[in-house]
């Protein structure tokens, strides 16, 4: 969006200087000198006329941008994590391959781990393979048993993660239907799974997920048995990253690459939970001394680091956007005096045949507000293209956005108007002896 922001404002920039550039090139100099230098028809008006057409459709487009992205942020910020960051503190530990190296024996370790640690005073703990605010998930293909029935293509590409029992209470995630995953969901029992939510309705939208089978797309996989349907929970706000999602229990996949790679979520007491990393750490060493926890970060810290882009680029636009938008309502002004300036005489024969001010105000004003409403028209095909662009990129950004586009039309619209009545009430006020003496 920097990219965007820098390439706009060198758009401006080239409009206001090489188009009257450009209508200066030609111009004839005997022409200008028989006329006293005070025209503005022809090529000369055309380009003023051009350049306001330009200002006011770029600042549309830079002011449109940056309503998307502020309203992307807000609604980024508002956005519900479908658990309960505060209080909530990560760790990442990743045990030697070496001596971990068995299903079994990662098993042990991480169930280990999360009774040493849970045995702190104030504190739940849980495992899982995913950080959903990290930025990164694995994907799983399934298939439920209905559609291999109809359809043994019929694969559908999920969200996976491995978790011990506690995940949900300690991450505050809502259990919806079903029981929780506990200490009897391990390796050599009946596979188990929880499904999210939008998992459930998307693959049994007229029945009761719990108690459906699903498998991975995988010649030889086992069926697997819907316990519980949970909460859905956001994923780092990742518009490519599906909301379906399904748990299934640590101990009965081990040996699955991810489990080579946790995350401890802990819940502590009341206050900082980075206060809890102290006695967590030596929780761990108890159980293993070349254990390193790392990535330790509290989850509404990383909630709000994980938004900073978007911070940093809202503030960014609405800077850039001010600035363009005072630009605009400088050079509207400038054009329109400029314009008002050159039919002094005009004005002084038209007041000293018994024109009124009320008559010269609109005079001034048609051409100016008539240009202003090209500019807009044209600003607002940019804008909408641009807005579908945006909303290929920003995840709170639907292709068609009028409240942003027709908040920043108006704004577009009083800036210029205002920049168009100064000089159009000046021009109206004017002595007529004082503008006949100007010829």
């Amino acid at each position: 969006m920097a990219g965007f922001a820098v390439g706009i404002s060198l758009a401006s920039a080239f409009i206001a200087a090489v188009i009257p550039a450009f209508g200066s090139w030609n111009a004839s100099p005997r022409a200008a000198l028989a006329d006293g230098g005070r025209t503005t028809s022809g090529r000369g008006g055309r380009t003023l006329g051009v350049l306001i057409v330009a200002e006011t459709a770029v600042t549309l487009v830079l002011l449109a941008a940056a309503g998307l992205m502020v309203q992307n942020f807000l609604r980024l910020r508002s956005h519900p994590l479908g658990f309960e960051a505060r209080g909530l503190l990560a760790m990442e530990l990743m045990p030697a391959p070496a001596g971990y190296a068995s299903a079994s024996a990662r098993s042990a370790l991480i169930r280990r781990i999360v009774e040493e640690v849970g045995a702190v005073p104030g504190v739940s703990v849980a495992a899982t393979t995913v950080n959903p605010l990290g930025g990164g998930t694995w994907g799983s293909p399934v298939i439920t048993e209905d559609a291999a029935a109809r359809d043994p293509n019929a694969v559908f590409n999920v969200n996976y993660r491995l978790v011990t029992p506690g995940l949900l209470e300690t991450m505050r995630i809502p259990l919806l239907r079903g029981r929780a995953i506990d200490g009897q969901d391990r390796e050599g029992r009946v596979p188990v799974a929880v499904v999210s939510a939008a998992m459930a309705a998307r693959f049994w939208p007229a029945q009761d997920a719990v108690g459906q089978r699903i498998r991975v797309a995988r010649s030889g996989a086992p069926w697997i048995t819907v316990v519980v349907v949970a909460g859905n929970v956001d994923d780092a706000h990742d518009p490519g990253v599906p909301l379906e999602t399904w748990y299934l229990p640590f101990a009965q996949h081990a040996g699955s690459p991810a489990a080579a790679h946790v995350y401890l979520m802990v819940r502590a007491r009341p206050g900082d939970p980075l206060a809890a990393v102290p006695e967590v750490t030596q929780a761990i060493w108890r159980v293993d001394k070349t254990l390193a926890p790392y990535g330790i970060t509290a989850m509404d810290a990383y909630r709000s680091a994980s938004i900073a882009r978007e911070r940093l680029g809202a503030a960014f636009m609405i800077s850039l956007s001010a600035f363009g938008l005072a630009l605009a309502a400088l050079g509207v002004y400038g054009v329109m005096a400029f314009s008002a300036a050159q039919r002094t005489t005009e004005i002084g024969i038209r007041m000293a045949l018994g024109g009124r001010p009320r008559d010269i105000l609109p005079l001034i004003l048609q051409r100016g507000l008539m240009l202003i409403t090209v500019g807009v028209a044209v600003g607002l095909v940019a804008a909408v293209a641009l807005n579908r662009v945006l909303a290929s990129v920003l995840t709170q950004v639907g292709s068609l956005n009028i409240p942003v586009l027709a908040g920043a039309a108006l704004l577009i619209v009083g800036a210029a108007v205002a920049a168009c009545v100064l000089p159009a009430v000046k021009a109206a006020r004017l002595d007529p002896l004082v503008a006949l003496r100007s010829e």
